[in-house]
């Protein structure tokens, strides 16, 4: 779910604006940089501040 909102959230916004992504799914870890990747926006900064709590931070590149 968490692609999915993002994918949603970041339509939204202009380019170089960057997008906050909060989580508790461990498997963000792996699927976030993945898809911001293949969407050809940069992934600025992980942090993973706990077992289930994960923060990301995708400037829109395009």
């Amino acid at each position: 779910m968490p692609i999915v909102k993002s994918m949603q959230a970041i339509k939204k916004l202009k380019i170089n604006q960057v997008l906050e992504i909060l989580t508790t799914d461990p498997g963000s870890k792996k699927d976030i940089p993945t898809w911001a990747t293949a969407t050809h926006q940069e992934l600025i900064s992980f942090e993973e501040r706990g077992p289930e709590d994960f923060r990301f931070l995708v400037k829109k590149l395009k």
